[in-house]
């Protein structure tokens, strides 16, 4: 599947998703078992609109065999922004976040980003 299906598909995803949202946030009693649907769906929709925005990123900074030389960094980026973004939301459900804590998840996931991209070239 080449790059820009790739994008397409994890539009549509993401359209998706955040269609989900906005029916579990407008018609459904926040209890225990919707806070852990909507958590997920944030999962999803936040990895799934990442992938394209992290392709062009990519495309246009990286090496010019960047795709073929670490397949799996779009899945990597994806997967690190959704659950930055499920971390960050719970942490707000909690009442705990504030923007220390938030710059300092941000730098973690960075930090960790980098070890992986130099590992690969």
């Amino acid at each position: 599947m080449t790059l820009r299906w790739k994008s397409f598909l994890a539009t549509v995803i993401a359209v998706a998703g955040g269609s989900a949202i906005y029916v579990t946030i407008t018609r459904l009693e926040p209890d225990t078992l919707t806070i852990g649907l909507l958590l997920a769906l944030l999962l999803i929709t936040v990895a799934a609109a990442a992938i394209p925005v992290s392709a062009a990123v990519n495309n246009r900074f990286a090496r010019a065999d960047w795709f073929s030389a670490d397949p799996n960094r779009l899945w990597r980026h994806a997967g690190e922004s959704g659950l930055l973004a499920v971390i960050l939301a719970y942490l707000q459900l909690k009442h705990t976040l504030n923007w220390v804590a938030a710059l300092l998840f941000l730098v973690a996931f960075v930090v960790v980003e980098s070890f992986f991209i130099t590992r690969v070239e």
